[in-house]
C-alpha cells in the first residue's frame, strides 16, 4: 500500500525541490514499516518457514488470494513474488530496526 505525506516543499533558486522538515525529522527512515500483508502468512507473529509452507499448500488449492502477481495462473511467479516480497519486507524491517524505528 502507498503512503501518502503531506509535507512542506520549497523550489530552491536552482530550480530543485527541498522538503522542509522540522529538525530532528529524517526522511530516511519515513516508510511503512508494517510488512506486504502476506509475509507472515499464517499469521503467527513469526516470519519463518511455516509462512512459505501454508502458501504453497493455499496455492496448490489454487486460492485466490495466492496468485500474487494477478495474472490468473497458478505458478512458480507467484510463489517467487512471495520469496522476493518476503525479502523486501525483512530486509526494510531489519533496516528499521537498525535506525530506531519501532
Amino acid at each position: 500500500m502507498p503512503l501518502k505525506f503531506d509535507l512542506p516543499i520549497e523550489q530552491t533558486s536552482n530550480g530543485e525541490f527541498e522538503i522542509q522538515t522540522p529538525p530532528g525529522v529524517s526522511l530516511n527512515v519515513m516508510a511503512n514499516v508494517d510488512p506486504a500483508w502476506f509475509v507472515d502468512y499464517d499469521e503467527n507473529g513469526a516470519i519463518d518457514a511455516t509462512d512459505r509452507n501454508s502458501i504453497i499448500l493455499d496455492h496448490a488449492l489454487q486460492r485466490s488470494w495466492t496468485d500474487l502477481n494477478g495474472d490468473g495462473l497458478f505458478n512458480s511467479a507467484d510463489l517467487q513474488r512471495f520469496d522476493g516480497d518476503s525479502a523486501k519486507a525483512i530486509a526494510r524491517l531489519a533496516y528499521l530496526v537498525a535506525q530506531g524505528v519501532q
